[in-house]
């Protein structure tokens, strides 16, 4: 496993650069890429893993550190390429994330499904900036950790188009 949190925290900058995708690279330089990951870092003494799944043979890492107040999200292909990779505050809302609701909710599907994004932070939920979709949850239908067969370039090939 690429160990995203542990390259940031001993300060192997270039040695993580070096696992990024021609096109992660194309986004910075390795110089600008060492001042984000050392600015970033900065107080962190761990991360922990909040999830580790693989989905169209792309591995999915999320770390959150200790004080629950910066996340890492790592996209790894199977040649062990990093293809994608987010570092990100971790915002949170206790007000709205402590309310409850009473409303009852039946999923308009049935079966085995998929949370592709759902969680109380941006890591695990890009919704979850977004007051008005905070809370939004993204569903897949999956077999064999696949979410399409055939042609991923067309709707159709898709289990849950």
């Amino acid at each position: 496993m690429v160990d995203v949190s542990r390259f940031l925290l001993n300060g192997e900058h270039r040695k993580l650069y070096e696992l990024f995708g021609e096109e992660l690279r194309s986004l910075a330089t390795i110089e600008q890429f060492e001042a984000m990951a050392v600015e970033y870092t900065a107080g962190v003494k761990t991360f922990h893993i909040t999830l580790d799944d693989t989905l169209n043979k792309i591995r999915l890492i999320n770390w959150i550190d200790d004080s629950g107040e910066k996340g890492i999200q790592a996209m790894i292909d199977e040649t062990g390429t990093i293809v994608g990779l987010m570092l990100s505050p971790i915002e949170r809302f206790p007000e709205s994330d402590a309310k409850q609701t009473v409303t009852v909710f039946r999923a308009p599907f049935k079966g085995k499904w998929y949370v592709f994004w759902g969680g109380e932070n941006v890591t695990d939920n890009y919704h979850y900036a977004e007051e008005s979709q905070r809370y939004a949850i993204d569903v897949i239908k999956t077999e064999n950790a696949m979410s399409y067969e055939g042609d991923p370039t067309k709707n159709e090939s898709y289990f849950a188009f």
